[in-house]
């Protein structure tokens, strides 16, 4: 079986996102592809390779959507309202889009300057969103768009983790334990 390196890519979010990120080796790719290591080495050249690819997908993906859907945002609107939106425009990307959101979650969440890179990738892809990092240069801050954009990661994880069937209900846990 030939495969390419969107085959690759795809693969790769999906396996490596099944263990948060925590566990990266081409072999589980490869098995997941039904391919030979050797046949991921003809596209990528090492792990951090297919990491960097990823990266990149990641974001060409993740802009193409919001700019499809940015224009919906007046720049008229509150820095509010903005914020709002472009926390809708997350959320809809981002429950739709599970081994992205993984990725997010535990490769671009996890740098030091999370919210500065993020913002650096869409205006890297011509995406600039104007007024809503307004806080953000200043010490100890917390601008809107941070604590919107915090929600909202919850919030997806939450939908997630309630797709998996994975959620213990507190009231139900607590009562067994008492």
């Amino acid at each position: 079986m030939e495969v390419t390196q969107q085959d690759i890519i795809k693969a790769a979010f999906i396996v490596w996102g099944r263990n948060f990120y925590s566990k990266m080796n081409l072999t589980e790719v490869a098995e997941y592809l039904g391919v030979t290591k050797p046949a991921l080495y003809r596209h990528f050249s090492s792990k951090e390779a297919l990491l960097d690819a990823l990266y990149a997908d990641f974001f060409d993906r993740f802009a193409e959507f919001v700019a499809q859907v940015l224009p919906v945002i007046s720049p008229q609107e509150t820095l509010q309202d903005k914020a709002l939106a472009m926390a809708n425009i997350m959320a809809q990307y981002f429950i739709n889009q599970k081994y992205d959101f993984l990725f997010f979650l535990n490769l671009v969440l996890g740098q030091e300057k999370p919210g500065r890179v993020f913002k650096q990738e869409l205006e890297r892809r011509g995406l600039v969103i104007g007024g809503l990092d307004a806080c953000w240069g200043k010490k100890d801050s917390l601008s809107l768009l941070r604590i919107v954009s915090v929600t909202v990661v919850f919030s997806v994880a939450l939908f997630h983790i309630k797709q998996m069937g994975q959620v213990d209900e507190p009231s139900v846990v607590m009562a067994q334990d008492a």
